[in-house]
């Protein structure tokens, strides 16, 4: 296995069967400092390598101030879905500052570039 070290980071090591790179779990203190994965999607073939490791750090730099400021998204998108599912989903949540107490984060984070952004996912099960 080979892999890439990002400054200020650590090493990621490439999965050479699903094609990107992962770290060991990192503290991510966005998520309350849970150790995650961080996983990097398209890291070989993008010309600008450097943004790959800007937006780990960016993501890294995040408190949880951030994620408490994205929840009256986070609901928009529950109450969007529950009108498109129906009532049987309905997880009750009455407002924003409910909705974080529903989220389970993963044990992986994906971070993948598309020169206009830096799509963040999470990943719930955990894996080796």
């Amino acid at each position: 296995m080979t892999g890439v070290e990002i400054p200020g980071i650590g090493a990621f090591t490439e999965d050479e069967d699903l094609g990107w790179y992962r770290s060991e779990p990192i503290p991510v203190p966005v998520l309350g400092a849970t150790p995650s994965r961080i996983v990097l999607d398209g890291y070989d073939n993008d010309p600008a390598q450097e943004d790959f490791h800007t937006a780990v750090r960016a993501f890294l730099a995040l408190d949880r101030s951030a994620l408490e400021a994205a929840t009256p998204s986070i609901f928009a998108y529950y109450r969007d879905v529950l009108n498109d599912v129906g009532p049987d989903a309905d997880l009750h949540i009455s407002g924003p500052g409910e909705v974080l107490d529903h989220v389970l984060i993963g044990a992986r984070m994906q971070i993948r570039l598309a020169r206009l952004y830096a799509h963040y996912s999470a990943d719930r099960p955990p894996f080796n």
